[in-house]
């Protein structure tokens, strides 16, 4: 067997994307598509890359992660990453003793750069005693990278196994029946899910996942089918996985479409790959972050003949993430906090044309913000079609700091 040595943390990163819209889902169902519109990446996603940053670029851990974890914000991060983001602004050195799996989520760049196992232990220790500086946590960062180590030196999966279970104390030969009851029993009393989210119990889960699997995508789907915090489990196995299978080329082109450029280009450099990205995703609140702008399509509702009243948007959910994490502040046309408004409710087409020269005139004024464009004009509050409103951004389809949504670029392709 021989495995694709490009395809390093990809792996983890798409067990991560895969998995977001099935977090703590009730039923998970048999049959699924890899990649949905509602997919996105995470926390994970965000992590493993401030890990793969610190190794290329010789940063610490502790800088890196924090450094992600800001730009990021709304990638779904717990409630002890973020009491720990603020410790460390009084005092650098502060660490969580974290018991959930974030160590082991984000530890496969580790287990890819490491050359010997006791590195790749060595640097699992380091990278998780910053927010996991429990045994639990510990132990659950140096097995997911001892079998990220072993997959990629293409270890007999037996010994994986016996290595894994000697050294960490894991049962690795759990039925499906007790990997479901592990992940996904809630503390009705308490009201927690925090079992189900430890290292202890998801750690192990994702390496049954890899033992189990014939290839990287059924890896993938197995973590998926146990439940629970299944973004994370397949975070971790698809990390495991991508170093002992490989991932398919269709998949990785796939995936690139949810990742903003910037984790991309970390991606490209770890795995040598060439990925590139300027399609807007649906999922794009994910995407804020300094220096992101926001462009969704404004209007005012019309009484009568006259227009007036309330600013209102042309699609509602756009809208609402432009108000609480762009700072809108219900623009009508313009830059306003991190979003730009291009009306597109109660005016015509060549008004809208010529809102959106005036937004391609700032765009080139400002090449060092990123732009990110909704599918504006398309709502049946606004009434227009992709056709009519696609063309009218060709000017700036090329522009490395726009990105626009796929079907605006397959329209102006044509």
């Amino acid at each position: 067997m021989t495995t694709d040595s490009k395809n390093r943390i990809i792996g983890a990163i798409i067990g991560d994307i895969v998995g977001s819209t099935y977090e703590f889902a009730e039923k998970i169902p048999t049959k699924f598509k890899l990649f949905r519109s509602a997919c996105s990446f995470t926390d994970d996603t965000v992590l493993t890359v401030a890990i793969a940053d610190a190794l290329l670029h010789g940063r610490s851990f502790s800088d890196a992660i924090e450094d992600w974890g800001n730009r990021y914000i709304y990638a779904g991060f717990g409630h002890s990453f973020r009491e720990w983001k603020k410790r460390r602004k009084n005092n650098p050195s502060a660490t969580n003793n974290s018991k959930g799996n974030g160590c082991g989520m984000r530890v496969s760049p580790i287990g890819f750069w490491a050359k010997s196992i006791d590195e790749a232990m060595s640097l699992a220790t380091e990278s998780a005693i910053i927010t996991h500086n429990s045994p639990e946590g510990i132990t659950g960062a140096q097995a997911i990278a001892t079998a990220v180590f072993m997959a990629k030196e293409q270890r007999d999966k037996e010994e994986i196994k016996q290595l894994v279970e000697k050294t960490f104390g894991y049962d690795l030969d759990l039925s499906y029946e007790e990997i479901w009851s592990k992940v996904n029993e809630y503390d009705n009393v308490n009201k927690m899910r925090r079992e189900r989210e430890w290292a202890e119990n998801t750690c192990p889960v994702a390496i049954i996942a890899f033992l189990n699997s014939n290839s990287y995508e059924e890896c993938v789907r197995i973590a998926i089918s146990y439940g629970g915090d299944v973004d994370t489990i397949a975070c971790m196995a698809g990390g495991i996985a991508a170093a002992y299978y490989g991932v398919p080329e269709e998949i990785i082109h796939e995936a690139s479409a949810y990742l903003p450029q910037d984790i991309i280009e970390i991606v490209n450099e770890f795995d040598g790959l060439k990925l590139e990205n300027r399609n807007t995703p649906a999922t794009f609140d994910r995407w804020v972050k300094s220096g992101h702008i926001l462009v969704y399509g404004s209007g005012k509702e019309i009484s009568g003949k006259t227009k007036g009243g309330t600013p209102l948007r042309d699609n509602e959910s756009a809208g609402y993430i432009a108000d609480r994490r762009f700072r809108s502040k219900h623009q009508i046309e313009g830059l306003c906090g991190d979003s730009y408004a291009i009306p597109t409710v109660g005016v015509t087409v060549e008004q809208i044309k010529e809102a959106v020269e005036r937004f391609i005139t700032f765009v080139k004024e400002h090449p060092e913000l990123i732009f990110l464009v909704t599918n504006i004009g398309c709502s049946k509050k606004a009434g227009f079609t992709p056709g009519e409103i696609a063309p009218m951004f060709k000017a700036v389809a090329d522009n490395p700091n726009v990105y626009l949504p796929k079907q605006f670029r397959d329209i102006i392709k044509t």
